[in-house]
């Protein structure tokens, strides 16, 4: 493991110092990707500049189920890289060259595709919340801590399974990556409080299960008589939907022979 992870640290040093070859589109692209994150937390504040709360909760409050949210989200990008670019794997034969080299393909795919930009994107992440925490008054409470960081860990599992299921599925269903690309777009919705949309909606959230990368377990840690059914299943929830995504992974491999065995 201390191979691997010397490997990747180096690898990851490459790519700064590519990027530093190229310093106003390194700059410009971090600056745009940073922007981007900014500006949907300000449409959360645009919003609270009407209303006091969103469905029961405050602004700080829905600030720490974004963050928690997306802090899963980019963490999970950078751990398991291979679960979001897998569909390119399987299409373009990628696959092909993972399979000889002497390395675990998950361990591989990160070493080959880590970006230096996430730590920008979980930096921020982490810093609202972290303020969130702070001004919901979370650091008061040792449990509650205790319950953030297990929303933390039930949103990286939940991510990285939803992941897998959604971009490996391209092993038997060419069109499967529109799919997955309409699911991502669900994102958009994890930075509501549940309460706050349509009962169908919540429904279809919950069974996804996008509503346990952020609404669930840090509602269970702010108020835990409201939400502590779904709010204690966040962890196995997300145990669950790792081991089904790792399952169909590799189901994936095992229907994987080569570039021409895909239907695209």
């Amino acid at each position: 493991m201390r191979r691997w992870s010397r490997l990747y640290a180096e690898s990851f040093t490459i790519r700064l110092k590519a990027m530093a070859q190229y310093r106003f589109d390194t700059w410009l692209g971090l600056g745009s990707n940073l922007a981007w994150r900014v500006f949907r937390l300000a449409f959360i504040a645009v919003i609270f500049s009407f209303v006091a709360q969103l469905g029961g909760w405050s602004a700080w409050e829905v600030a720490l189920m974004w963050g928690i949210s997306f802090l899963g989200q980019d963490l999970s990008h950078l751990l398991f890289a291979f679960a979001l670019h897998a569909d390119d794997y399987f299409y373009y034969g990628g696959l092909d060259y993972a399979k000889v080299r002497p390395a675990p393909l998950l361990l591989w795919a990160s070493v080959e595709l880590a970006q230096p930009d996430h730590l920008l994107t979980i930096s921020f992440y982490a810093a609202v919340t972290v303020l969130a925490m702070v001004n919901t008054g979370v650091f008061a409470s040792p449990l509650a801590v205790l319950l953030i960081l297990v929303a933390l860990v039930a949103s990286i599992l939940v991510r990285t399974g939803m992941t897998l299921v959604t971009y490996c599925s391209v092993a038997w269903f060419s069109r499967a990556r529109s799919v997955a690309h309409g699911i991502s777009a669900l994102n958009e919705h994890t930075k509501y409080p549940l309460d706050a949309l349509p009962v169908p909606l919540q429904i279809f959230m919950t069974a996804l299960p996008f509503a346990f990368t952020g609404f669930y377990p840090v509602a269970f840690a702010l108020r835990p008589a409201d939400h502590w059914m779904p709010g204690a299943l966040s962890l196995p929830v997300g145990v669950l939907t790792a081991a089904v995504g790792f399952v169909i992974l590799r189901l994936a491999l095992r229907k994987y022979q080569s570039v021409g065995s895909v239907d695209v």
